[in-house]
């Protein structure tokens, strides 16, 4: 069993890695720590969470009940039922309930139960799933909305967009088809029937200096 130990002082938590047959990595929390007083989680208070540092990175699966926060690397698939904020690169699937995403890379599918927030600067190349979406980076890959996306003006996707609700700012640069889901027979069924939807579009126009 090996402790690993990464991250700022005031962030760190110490937690166990042990290696699986298949070479992945299952991740146990050994103690909890005092959180962030500027993070919250809607997970609540009583959720640990987890650091990696940008100094260290993780060959292997992280599968934890906790929230999860990575600003090294990590390659393997990388699973949570609570929160994920990503500073680093993930090259593998992610899983996750809400998940935030800063400056990141991410090379692979990203599933999202709930919230997702791209920010500018960061790349996921692979398909994006979500219950509501943030966009303001860029996604090289389908993106599956089952309620509500925004895309702000410096999204880049080069890929198909299906969702609920949509609206797009001026600037904004989409490569690929934009579908509406029909909530009363889902994506797939309302593609057969009617193949392309039209979408309602908000287009949001530019404030400020770069106008």
């Amino acid at each position: 069993m090996e402790v690993l130990q990464s991250g700022k002082v005031n962030e760190l938590v110490a937690w166990q890695c042990k290696t699986g047959r298949g070479g992945g990595v299952r991740c146990v929390f050994k103690r909890r720590q005092q959180q962030d007083k500027g993070q919250k989680w809607a997970a609540g208070d009583d959720v640990a969470t987890t650091v990696i540092g940008n100094s260290t990175k993780v060959a292997g699966n992280i599968v934890t009940d906790a929230n999860l926060e990575i600003a090294g690397i990590v390659e393997g698939n990388v699973e949570t039922r609570n929160n994920l904020l990503v500073a680093g690169e993930i090259r593998g699937e992610v899983k996750c309930r809400d998940a935030k995403l800063q400056k990141a890379e991410i090379e692979g599918n990203v599933t999202v139960a709930e919230t997702l927030v791209v920010e500018p600067g960061s790349v996921v190349t692979g398909n994006v799933i979500a219950t509501n979406a943030m966009i303001a980076g860029e996604i090289k890959g389908d993106l599956i909305v089952r309620l509500n996306a925004s895309i702000s003006k410096q999204a880049m996707i080069i890929g198909d967009i299906s969702a609920n609700t949509i609206s797009i700012e001026s600037g904004a640069v989409i490569q690929g088809g934009v579908s509406i889901r029909n909530e009363a027979v889902g994506f797939a069924a309302s593609k057969a029937e009617s193949g392309k939807a039209v979408l309602p579009i908000h287009l949001v126009p530019r404030t400020g200096a770069d106008d």
